[in-house]
């Protein structure tokens, strides 16, 4: 038998696990908040605080300049580890980490050009 095929019995098994797993997390979730003391609205609950300092109002920018390189980087490089890997099936790995070399050079000199 092929662990590939999903007949209509494995199926029904499948879902019954699911509802019953989001029942018991529905469970645990009403249990919770029976236990859970009331939320009172106080002045000092609502309020803002950082070290006993008073936080000016105000909107906050985000730099994500830096967050963009590394994820690039990370996908270049995610991409480029599943095409080494298709290569080492195939039995040709030096192909594969030459294109991964060069693919990682080339991320450096991109990146130095951003600068």
């Amino acid at each position: 038998m092929n662990w590939f095929t999903l007949d209509i019995y494995n199926f029904f098994y499948v879902v019954i696990a699911f509802l019953l797993f989001f029942g018991i997390g529905l469970l645990l979730y009403a249990f919770g908040h029976f236990i859970a003391p009331p939320f009172k609205k106080l002045p000092g609950k609502i309020s803002s605080y950082a070290c006993g300092e008073d936080i000016p109002g105000g909107e906050i920018l985000f730099d994500y300049n830096l967050f963009m390189h590394i994820a690039i980087f990370f996908t270049v490089l995610d991409a480029v580890a599943l095409l080494v890997a298709t290569f080492a099936w195939r039995g040709s790995i030096s192909i594969g980490i030459v294109y991964m070399l060069g693919v990682v050079i080339s991320l450096f000199a991109l990146l130095e050009i951003e600068r």
